[in-house]
């Protein structure tokens, strides 16, 4: 009977939380910026990625192609913008591969994600 009495607040706590209800998302069009050129194999497969977010969220996914110096103007957008989660950045592992090789010469935006990615997986070399 104690047993039931200590857990009786959390049982209603628990209750009272699942049925809270979350903001939908997205109320309103995502952007996807591709950092490459229009009409290659990265802006295909983007373009059918925002089709079908576009279906499942039923709000408009918009594509927008920034290409230039190897990905790094159309990244840069994305880190700049408003960090609200309606900017997506749509790359390939081409990007992952230039921030894991400390040899390749940083940018501003390389160098937030260096530090990002020293802080979380430790120094290389």
């Amino acid at each position: 009977m104690k047993m039931v009495q200590r857990l009786l607040p959390f049982l209603v706590l628990s209750l009272l939380c699942a049925s809270a209800q979350a903001t939908p998302y997205p109320t309103k069009p995502l952007r996807l910026v591709v950092p490459f050129a229009a009409g290659g194999n990265t802006d295909i497969a983007a373009r059918l990625l925002a089709q079908g977010l576009s279906t499942e969220f039923k709000q408009p996914v918009y594509v927008e192609n920034k290409a230039g110096a190897g990905t790094a103007v159309g990244t840069e957008e994305v880190a700049r913008s408003l960090a609200d989660g309606y900017t997506l950045l749509f790359t390939t592992v081409g990007l992952a591969v230039n921030l894991m090789n400390p040899a390749v010469p940083a940018t501003n935006v390389d160098r937030a994600f260096y530090r990002y990615r020293n802080a979380v997986l430790g120094e290389f070399n």
